[in-house]
Order: C-alpha cells, then sequence, then structure tokens
C-alpha cells in the first residue's frame, strides 16, 4: 500500500514546495509530487526551489519531480526523486521521456527512463 501526497504549486516568489508535508506513514510506500526546481544553493529569482536537504528530510520513499523537462534522477538520504523529463519534442533536451517507476519491497526504488516516439497519424 502507497500513501501518496500531491504538493500544490503556487510559482511565487519564495514558494517552498515541500514544506507542511504529512508526517511519514508507519508502513507502505510514501511517495510525492511536485513541482519545483532542485538546486544546491540558493536562487533569489527563481520560485518553487527544493533544496537537496528538503528531499531527504521529507521521508519519500519516491518523489515525482515537474518543471525540468529533462530526465534525470537523484538520492537525498533514503528518498529517490526523478524528473521524468517531456513527452514533447523540443522541451528540454531534443528528446521525448517518461519515467518508470517502480516500488519493489525487497529491493527499494527504481527509476528508468523510457524513450518515446513521436506519434504518427
Amino acid at each position: 500500500m502507497a500513501k501518496a501526497v500531491a504538493v500544490t504549486d503556487a510559482d511565487t516568489a519564495g514558494h517552498k514546495p515541500l514544506d507542511h508535508i504529512p508526517s511519514v506513514p508507519e508502513d507502505g510506500w510514501y511517495v510525492g509530487v511536485t513541482h519545483g526546481y532542485c538546486v544546491d544553493r540558493d536562487l533569489q529569482s527563481f520560485s518553487s526551489l527544493i533544496r537537496p536537504e528538503e528531499i531527504e528530510a521529507s521521508g519519500f520513499d519516491y518523489l515525482a519531480l515537474g518543471h525540468v523537462h529533462v530526465f534525470s534522477v537523484m538520492e537525498h538520504g533514503v528518498t529517490k526523486a526523478a524528473y521524468c523529463g517531456s513527452p514533447n519534442k523540443g522541451l528540454g533536451k531534443n528528446d521525448m521521456s517518461a519515467a518508470l517507476v517502480e516500488l519493489n519491497p525487497q529491493k527499494g526504488v527504481f527509476v528508468n527512463k523510457l524513450d518515446l516516439l513521436p506519434r504518427t497519424f
């Protein structure tokens, strides 16, 4: 069983996407979804910043991130986090991707990149 938390996105200066998340459940998977820009330093001109320490402190098993349109996976503490890329060609890199996430009770969290092909009509 998983407990999923969607963190709202205000996308305004000073907004902290991982503020005020619920506490870690006693059992099952703890999955979060939010929109923000993960950086290792403060950038005053950007909104919705997420620091690595905040990802680590969240206690999520997996955190799905949106904002950056390039596939990337990171791990901070027990939390594995990923930007899935974009299903739209030309956003970020010139490829299309999605993330396939496996929550395996014996082995942990695995995130794999799925390369997508343009739709043909």
